[in-house]
């Protein structure tokens, strides 16, 4: 029982790989400097789905994002706290895309 076989459920509430991979993948938030100072924003569209919307915390308070495509326009919109720097990365899902990237 005490064994890692690296076989985990994503399903249960002890696990945290759901959280993780939404902020992560569908989100696209990844950090990019220590202590929660600085973030890329690169959401990965996928599986159909249009828009998203979700928080972060940081040691400086919530660092909010949300997007959705509309038409050929994907449309992403940045909260972050006072000290916290955010920076949009396109990858290739946002081929044919055109990016309003807003930071409020």
């Amino acid at each position: 029982l005490g064994i890692d076989n690296g076989h985990r459920s994503r399903a249960h509430a002890w696990s945290s790989s759901p959280s993780y991979f939404l902020n992560r993948i569908v989100l696209g938030i990844k950090q990019t400097a220590p202590g929660g100072k600085a973030f890329d924003i690169s959401p990965m569209l996928t599986h159909g789905i249009t828009h998203a919307e979700g928080a972060v915390a940081t040691p400086f308070g919530a660092l909010n994002v949300s997007w959705q495509i509309d038409g050929t326009d994907l449309k992403i919109r940045v909260s972050a706290p006072a000290g916290v720097k955010t920076a949009f990365q396109r990858n290739s899902s946002h081929e044919k895309l055109h990016v309003i990237y807003v930071e409020e």
